[in-house]
């Protein structure tokens, strides 16, 4: 009984992490253009990954808005491999 309650407080207090980075608001916007997986090794620590938002929305004046997101799923992924292997998910959003 005190490991469930353990458990459920643990993934009651632990959470998915978003971060959206606003680049332009000058047009309508919808789902996002592209949702891809990035992976780090233990939390990311002095790691990064470079993203062509420009590219991707076909110029830099079409980028509306860039996320780093940490999924439910990428989450338990990491809490399966002892925060070795951290995945998370960059999403960009385009002018239309």
């Amino acid at each position: 009984m005190k490991k469930t309650m353990l458990l459920v407080a643990m993934l009651s207090l632990s959470g998915c992490a978003t971060q959206t980075y606003y680049v332009s608001s000058s047009g309508p916007v919808y789902a996002p253009t592209t949702d891809m997986p990035q992976s780090f090794l233990i939390g990311g620590l002095g790691q990064e990954q470079e993203l062509d938002a420009g590219g991707i929305c076909g110029g830099p004046n079409k980028v509306a808005k860039v996320q780093s997101k940490v999924e439910a799923t990428d989450w338990f992924v990491s809490v399966l491999t002892a925060g070795i292997y951290t995945p998370r998910h960059a999403k960009v959003f385009c002018i239309r």
